[in-house]
């Protein structure tokens, strides 16, 4: 079965045993796309938008995605009182959509949301899309959040980086955790960049949405993204395995209930599938959906070329 907007992806369902997380849909249909084609229909659609992520076409669940071609970085939940900075500027000096910022009056980048459950590949995945796109930062919602709050942290968000985006200037933002604590340095995003990545669980929650242009969820298996939020907990966090179980669970008792009451994947233009059964390369393709949730026939699967 091939796609019904012709770019060349055949549909599947990518994993029949996959087990969601509480209140998520499954997604569907997918197609396997090469990483610089899914980054040109990003930046389509972001273009696209009035400059927010306002309602869905049609009412669909997901939006919409035109994969074809132009002529021409696991987000584990980590306590938040703990771990490493990030880095979070980055990239080639060019923009795949032409070397420019967005071009509106301010000279705004344009703002890209990668949402998805802990463990899911959300961080993994902001970072290849950022090296795809070229001019492009990416800002981790667990540095706004760090020593502050797991799910109470978007006004940080706005007042720190979301607002001086839209400004058209530079971010160079302490959080008050950071302060409070004797954290080093700032968050930092240099002006004139054409595309930045906000990254993290509920970064495309509703109160965040008016300063998005484009949504990504990442529909991850349950259990898988506990499994490896848990390993990369203990190697990062130098917890041991009860202790790394124990700060996971006190995480997911916070999470399932924000998901639940935001419900964030229906604001996605796009998902990006990481539990998928479909045959591809996790280092140059995406496997990724453009439809309302659903099942279809299972076929082998036709990739889409540069």
């Amino acid at each position: 079965m091939t796609d019904a907007d012709g770019d060349g992806g055949a549909t599947v369902e990518p994993n029949g045993d996959i087990e969601l997380g509480p209140g998520e849909p499954a997604a569907g249909p997918w197609r396997v796309q090469p990483l610089p084609v899914f980054a040109r229909s990003v930046v389509r659609a972001a273009e696209a938008s009035d400059g927010r992520l306002g309602g869905n076409p049609g009412g669909r669940l997901w939006g919409n995605v035109d994969g074809r071609p132009d002529n021409d970085s696991g987000g584990q939940p980590r306590d938040v009182a703990g771990g490493q900075p990030r880095d979070v500027a980055g990239g080639r000096p060019r923009d795949v959509a032409g070397g420019r910022p967005r071009g509106d009056a301010g000279g705004r980048p344009r703002v890209i949301a990668v949402d998805g459950r802990g463990g899911g590949g959300k961080t993994t995945l902001a970072g290849r899309l950022a090296r795809a796109l070229g001019a492009a930062a990416v800002v981790h919602s667990d540095d706004v959040a760090w020593a502050h709050s797991r799910f109470g942290w978007d006004d940080l968000m706005i007042d720190g980086i979301l607002e001086p985006l839209r400004a058209g200037g530079a971010v160079r933002y302490r959080p008050p955790g950071w302060e409070r604590d004797g954290r080093d340095g700032h968050i930092e995003v240099p002006a004139g960049l054409a595309t930045v990545i906000v990254e993290g669980v509920g970064v495309s929650r509703e109160t965040l949405a008016p300063y998005l242009d484009v949504a990504i969820w990442v529909q991850s298996d349950y259990a898988e993204a506990k499994r490896r939020g848990v390993r990369r907990d203990m190697a990062e966090e130098g917890r041991d395995a009860e202790e790394a179980d124990r700060n996971w669970e006190e995480w997911e008792a916070e999470e399932v209930p924000f998901l639940l009451g935001d419900r964030p994947w229906r604001r996605a233009r796009f998902i990006v599938g990481t539990a998928s059964a479909l045959a591809h390369d996790p280092a140059t393709e995406v496997v990724v959906s453009d439809g309302p949730a659903g099942h279809v026939a299972d076929v082998a699967p036709r990739r889409e070329t540069d």
